[in-house]
């Protein structure tokens, strides 16, 4: 959901929104009036400094998924602690006080502790983390099911029923996490079945579009080494354990008597059931002390301990809250600011307000990634310092062009691998870095599209970084085109792949034309393939002039002979400057 997308639904849904408030605030006063307010102050009295240990627990528990969440970073590039906890606190302050949950909770989280380039690895990453929580939540819904039956003294039948529900949910637990350790698509069959076998419409299309996208990110940052996936457990392990703890220490305290961890399982999993149902009442106010009340009276506490629970757990959320709302603060916004903030900004700030186009240039960063940049010219520059020079160059001259365009924004998609080191002496702002998305090339370009067109570009070129004497002509030529909706418009290159790659923005009900699917990478078919796919999606489609990338021997002694040529026109002057200082380069007067 887009920032204005959210904005739009604040305002459509604001009277509804403040009926809920007003009848969470009656719920709640209609509840502690019949549990009894003297028995509900006296259970709080009982609490007393033990507070400040259920304030630690919580803390604990947030300590630990920032943890969850660093870990599931994908590379060398990852947040710090003291970047993601504050964003952790903050992202679930703006959750729990606005109806938005999730929608709001976890762009919160990025906003604040990514920096411009990372904002894409950052939320796939904490996508990875909230689909891997889930996970774990099933698992504490089954064993909460399985204490049920112990503690209710279950008739067989019900045993029999609720064994097969636990093995039932255990074998999709099971199930789950085998298909994205194996790589399984999902997604993609169901996508191919539909067009084959169901009527074709465009909100179907789109979903099952998002999905697949979805799915390649998921697979993208499962953890597949059980070093990886023992720890990413053993952090959720702790966090439902400080959770049981939390509810068993509260009761400890009210009661004066020590609760079984039986009772304080069953009391934690009621109050999970009843925080994902009830995600969008503010707090769930009036929401808590009902379910708690009730379902601790179903455990012989009482309905006024359960009350009393809520509310001193209440507590404990309102004190972190506000510590979230200062982290805000700290970062200069308020609630009000921060709403403002994501109206007015994108979260790259790629777009121009002028510029409806975008030319998103796939690179390698020439310091960190070094050992993956050009490893084919290694005969005839052995140095990796020259090929590292060499490459910079290119990217130089490929970027070069791109700024003489008028009313075109200009964006880097670099790997994750390398990070975006180095960059910055191509003089584009850090705003306009964009880290790239997926392990395929497919996924990659397919994800990049996605993410400009999110942004509010209308067309979108994607171009590589080895083309250090393309003619602004092929760029300009295929932005024109691309004013025409529906439109795909492709660079040949000489091996049978392609440098450029133009689509326009589709319409809001549409989804994003497959055209990275079952495509033959990196052979003399690869265009013939993606030309193939744009007609079974049924665009139109234009195709520039050949042209040819520097990616092995025989181009670069291409571009040798080309630079050299006295009656050449071709520009390129980072890179002649290279070559003429690695071949003694030099073009002869006529």
């Amino acid at each position: 959901m887009t920032p204005s997308n959210i904005l739009a639904y604040l305002r459509r849904t604001l009277p509804f929104r403040t009926l809920v408030v007003l009848l969470g605030l009656g719920l709640f006063i209609f509840i502690v009036r019949q549990a009894g307010t003297t028995d509900i102050y006296s259970g709080i009295a009982n609490v007393g400094w033990g507070f400040a240990v259920i304030l630690a627990l919580a803390g604990l528990r947030y300590t630990l998924r920032t943890l969850s969440w660093i870990h599931c970073f994908n590379g060398p590039r990852r947040l710090s602690f003291t970047q993601a906890f504050p964003a952790i606190l903050a992202g679930d302050a703006v959750g729990n006080i606005t109806p938005l949950g999730l929608l709001a909770s976890e762009p919160t989280k990025v906003f604040l502790a990514a920096d411009r380039s990372m904002v894409g690895t950052a939320t796939a990453a904490l996508a990875v983390e909230n689909f891997l929580y889930s996970l774990s939540v099933g698992v504490m819904f089954v064993l909460g099911f399985g204490a049920a039956l112990i503690q209710f003294e279950a008739p067989p039948a019900l045993w029999i029923m609720g064994g097969a529900t636990l093995v039932g949910l255990l074998v999709i637990l099971t199930a789950t996490h085998s298909i994205l350790w194996k790589r399984v698509l999902v997604a993609e069959p169901a996508l191919n079945w539909s067009a084959r076998y169901l009527p074709q419409t465009n909100w179907l299309e789109l979903w099952l579009s998002r999905l697949k996208a979805f799915e390649v990110r998921i697979h993208d940052l499962y953890p597949r080494s059980w070093t990886g996936v023992i720890t990413l457990t053993l952090l959720y392990a702790l966090f439902h354990i400080a959770a049981v703890a939390e509810v068993a220490l509260a009761l400890a305290l009210i009661t004066g008597d020590t609760p079984s961890w039986l009772d304080a399982l069953l009391l934690e999993t009621a109050n999970r059931f009843i925080t994902i149902l009830f995600k969008f009442v503010p707090l769930r106010i009036g929401i808590d002390e009902a379910g708690t009340g009730a379902f601790a009276g179903l455990l012989a506490f009482g309905a006024t301990v359960g009350v009393t629970l809520a509310i001193v757990r209440k507590a404990r959320l309102v004190f972190w809250l506000a510590i979230g709302i200062a982290c805000l603060t700290r970062h200069g916004l308020s609630m009000r600011t921060f709403i403002d903030t994501i109206k007015n900004e994108s979260p790259l700030q790629l777009k121009q307000s002028s510029a409806d186009a975008v030319i998103a240039i796939m690179a390698r960063s020439p310091e960190a990634d070094v050992h993956n940049i050009k490893t084919r010219l290694s005969g005839m520059v052995p140095n990796l310092r020259d090929r590292l020079d060499l490459y910079t160059a290119f990217l130089m001259d490929s970027v070069r062009p791109c700024h003489n365009l008028t009313g075109v924004s200009t964006c880097i998609a670099y790997t994750p691998e390398g990070g975006s080191t180095g960059l910055d002496q191509l003089g584009i702002h850090v705003d306009q870095f964009l880290e790239q998305q997926g392990k395929t090339l497919g996924d990659r370009e397919r994800n990049l599209f996605h993410t400009l067109f999110e942004q509010g570009f209308q067309r979108v070129v994607i171009i590589g970084s080895d083309l250090p004497t393309l003619p602004s002509s092929h760029l300009t030529e295929a932005l024109d085109q691309l004013k025409e909706s529906g439109t795909m418009v492709i660079g040949p290159a000489e091996d049978g792949g392609y440098y450029l790659l133009g689509l326009t923005v589709p319409a809001s009900t549409q989804a994003l034309p497959d055209l990275f699917t079952n495509i033959r990478w990196s052979t003399p078919w690869t265009m013939d393939d993606t030309v193939a796919a744009a007609a079974r999606c049924g665009l139109r489609v234009h195709t520039l002039r050949a042209w040819y990338d520097i990616d092995d021997e025989i181009s670069l002694r291409r571009l040798r002979k080309e630079l050299a040529d006295p009656m050449n026109t071709v520009q390129a002057p980072a890179t002649t400057t290279i070559l003429n200082r690695l071949f003694g380069l030099a073009k002869s007067k006529p």
